[in-house]
């Protein structure tokens, strides 16, 4: 029997069984899991689609070497998994992990599996283990959060953000005018999420001193079946969260919808609600080219908190001065992005993408005033990488544009008789941002690669004010970005890595008189050096960074009064930013209790040192807000058992408050607990946790002031008191 000449393709497929609808769309209800196995190695849907194929080399042939009779021997079969396509913004987890390896900066990759360890309550839990990110929430966590990165970010407000760059599959979600409203994350549809600290932003179109977060959402195949989540916890704290992923032949579809609710950490009216509703849709046209559409429906609901001053705050940090005609706020948020991918043999792969995203502000303070805002954005985004083989050398480019265009409707009244009235002021805005950037790793020998980049900035701000007067104003903002660095692989699991980078920020204009007078605000530029390290074994892996930052007309605000709504931005003269971030885990085989036994520890330290540089009013002051030292460090052990318990403490020091350095929040240690029963082949798991043991009456977030003059004031936001969390979670 001869097979001369032929080819023989045997396709394995899975498709996992389904028998419910979700949000109305029809699943059918057969089909068998994709699975395939050879040599051991699993070849799994968790980040790549692999159609196993088993091929007969042409000019091979089954040879009849007779060993026994009736029986032969066959050539070798070779199998061949094709990986399936995928995003350039939406990397897989193994592919990210090797795509920030060859970032000459600092980098994290957040694994959100280990996210879902904790109770999720807010989106600090995803950054927890993220040297240099700095996260600082308030109230009861659905307001949105501070996200800081090397001091980029100091002068934000709670949400929107500023400073740091935020994308979701290669799709920017920071909007024209530099905002991220960090409520609008839903770290519930995460797979895992990239970031780039400061100007190693430049591979995704980021400019900001802070650098850019990239998160990549689940889809029906890297999360296939049916995940159900139920969190209860202190402050009436309830969180459901539902998710289903189905995949079959070149389609592929995820939705999910999750929710918050919560009395907050204060005694009267700090209740909020998030509901997020999620879709992803995926059809891959041929082994070249894909398409993704993806959906997001929210809506956020809250009672903010007072401000406290500091002894009201270590006297009962539960009280609340919040004025009762305040109002509730509520927030809703829709975006659709729809992207196609292409790849080709000679010019490497393309991705395209656009969006359209929108969100309605309304504050009814029925004391004072309402204000009604609406945001609007759409944008356009292209990336292009290829490798190429110049003067003998091995060069992979990197490129790509993002351009945003925004409008916002900017609406006051007046309140009579603690209702809406009449008109008082009306603006129009209009924001356009194109980033474009050119990025080329050259390797000069197998272990040492130089990175040569440059990136051009354009930004556009027009403010049309049309009642009680009509007036206008635009400015334009341009800037350009070089970047030069190195990745050096020393050992097989010791890489050094360093670059010098400058970085762009365009301010960002709160009205009229921002662009205008004296006091015109300054766009911010920095040039920063970086060196550091990174590695590890299956034992023992770390990553470390120092860098320092020259800071030309630092971007800073303030609230004035304190819960005002009233912001005042300026720019500093010169300022330094220099630190140290830290991380490393460990996971030790310990064989102690019962054979495959561990203990993982794992932590993270972040040095801070922001200060004026011989400024004409604060001298060489520190800037205020941000700890100068911060740590986290875990110990978790785990049984074979898939039981798991251990202790973690959080450390910081004290951070100033005003400008003029005069008043401080004290430093503060937090001690926590966590444990879980999660055992390997089932379908449930268990967690528990415990928070602030000790109940430290603490400042989690702070308004920043100019001068206190060392005196107590409404600056301090409490954190958590002690509290516990648990649920349940399972999939099939």
């Amino acid at each position: 029997m001869k097979f001369i000449n032929q080819a023989v393709s045997i396709q394995i497929k899975l498709i996992f069984l389904a028998g419910f609808l979700w949000w109305g769309l029809g699943v059918p209800l057969d089909g068998f899991a994709q699975s395939a196995n050879y040599n051991e190695q699993k070849l799994t849907p968790n980040f790549f689609q692999m159609d196993p194929v088993i091929q007969v080399a042409e000019n091979k042939i089954l040879k009849k070497e007779k060993s026994e009779p009736g029986t032969m021997v066959l050539d070798e079969v070779e199998v061949i998994g094709k990986e399936r396509f995928f995003d350039l913004g939406a990397r897989p987890f193994d592919r990210s992990k090797e795509f920030l390896e060859k970032v000459p900066g600092g980098t994290t990759l957040i694994d959100a599996e280990k996210m879902r360890e904790t109770s999720m309550q807010e989106l600090e839990d995803a950054f927890l283990f993220a040297p240099g990110v700095h996260i600082a929430g308030q109230n009861t966590g659905l307001e949105g959060v501070k996200i800081q990165i090397r001091g980029s970010g100091i002068r934000s407000i709670h949400s929107p953000i500023r400073g740091v760059s935020i994308f979701r599959n290669g799709i920017p979600m920071t909007r024209a005018n530099g905002g991220t409203d960090t409520q609008n994350l839903n770290y519930f549809v995460w797979d895992h999420a990239e970031v780039l600290r400061g100007a190693n932003a430049m591979t995704m179109g980021g400019s900001s001193l802070g650098g850019a977060i990239n998160i990549v959402t689940h889809t029906g195949r890297t999360s296939p079946g049916f995940h159900g989540r139920l969190t209860f916890g202190s402050n009436e704290f309830t969180s459901p969260s539902v998710s289903y992923g189905y995949s079959e032949n070149k389609w592929d579809f995820f939705t999910s919808f999750s929710l918050i609710s919560t009395q907050g950490n204060r005694d009267t009216a700090n209740s909020g609600t998030a509901k997020w509703g999620f879709i992803s849709a995926g059809y891959q046209w041929n082994e070249n080219n894909e398409t993704r559409f993806i959906v997001d429906i929210q809506d956020h609901d809250w009672e903010n908190g007072s401000t406290l001053t500091l002894a009201s705050l270590r006297n009962n940090p539960a009280q609340n001065n919040r004025n009762p005609l305040d109002p509730n706020f509520e927030i809703p948020h829709m975006r659709f992005s729809l992207k196609h991918n292409v790849k080709t043999e000679d010019w490497g792969s393309f991705s395209l993408g656009t969006f359209y995203q929108r969100n309605d502000y309304n504050f009814p303070f029925r004391a004072f005033g309402f204000f009604e805002d609406t945001w609007e954005e759409v944008g356009v985004v292209a990336r292009n990488e290829q490798d190429r083989n110049w003067l003998g050398f091995n060069n992979h480019l990197e490129m790509g544009v993002n351009t945003q265009y925004m409008w916002v409707k900017d609406e006051n009244f007046s309140s009579v008789n603690q209702s809406k009235g009449p008109i008082v002021f009306r603006e129009d805005n209009y924001f356009t941002l194109v980033e474009a950037y050119f990025q080329d790793r050259i390797s000069l020998t197998n272990s040492f690669d130089v990175v040569l980049g440059i990136q051009g900035i354009y930004k556009n701000q027009e403010f049309a004010q049309t009642f009680p007067v009509t007036q206008s104003v635009s400015e334009e903002s341009p800037g350009i970005n070089p970047k030069g660095g190195f990745v050096w692989q020393a050992m097989e699991e010791v890489q050094l890595y360093g670059n010098v980078s400058r970085s762009f920020e365009t301010k960002t204009l709160n009205n009229i008189g921002d662009s205008t007078g004296a006091n015109k605000v300054r766009d911010q530029k920095a040039t920063t050096l970086e060196v550091g390290t990174r590695g590890g074994s299956s034992l023992f892996s770390w990553e470390a960074s120092f860098y320092h930052a020259w800071v030309q007309d630092e971007l800073l605000v303030v609230e004035s009064p304190p819960q005002s709504m009233n912001f005042l931005l300026g720019n500093a003269d010169e300022s330094l930013h220099t630190g140290i971030e830290l991380g490393a885990e460990s996971n030790i085989p310990l064989s102690f209790i019962c054979s495959g036994d561990s203990l993982r520890i794992r932590g993270t330290y972040t040095w801070s040192d922001f200060r004026f540089d011989g400024d004409m009013n604060f001298g060489d002051n520190r800037l205020p807000g941000i700890p100068e030292h911060a740590g986290l460090l875990e110990v978790l052990y785990k049984h074979n058992s898939g039981f798991y318990f251990g202790p973690n403490v959080e450390i910081q020091s004290d951070k100033v408050v005003d400008f003029a350095n005069t008043f401080s929040a004290p430093a503060f240690t937090l001690l926590g607990l966590r444990a879980g029963y999660a055992p390997k082949n089932t379908f449930y798991k268990f967690f528990l946790e415990a928070n602030n043991i000790t109940d430290e009456r603490y400042a989690e977030s702070i308004n920043v002031a100019v001068n206190l003059n060392g005196m107590d004031a409404n600056q301090f936001l409490p954190g958590q008191q002690f509290s516990m969390f648990g649920g349940v979670e399972f999939e099939y």
